[in-house]
């Protein structure tokens, strides 16, 4: 009740069935709780090295989507 989320959130978040909780979820229940939940900066990105690999990586998702929905297509249209 402190936090202002169901029950069943709280349940389903502490017995692992939330997928992808939000950020706000865990400052509200880590505030309920009389913690403190924020981000920190550890290191500072080394984008001229990371930018490239990141781009790459983005490429290739792409085009694993593009290959996947020609596929999905093909299938439908038999």
């Amino acid at each position: 009740m402190l936090a202002g989320l169901s029950p069943s959130t709280v349940r389903n978040m502490f017995g692992g069935e939330t997928r992808r909780p939000q950020h706000a979820t865990f400052a509200k229940m880590a505030g309920a709780m009389g913690y403190s939940y924020a981000l920190a900066r550890d290191a500072k990105p080394d984008y001229e090295n990371e930018l490239p690999k990141a781009r790459a990586e983005y490429r290739a998702h792409k085009e694993a989507l593009a290959k996947k929905r020609e596929r999905m297509n093909g299938k439908k249209r038999k």
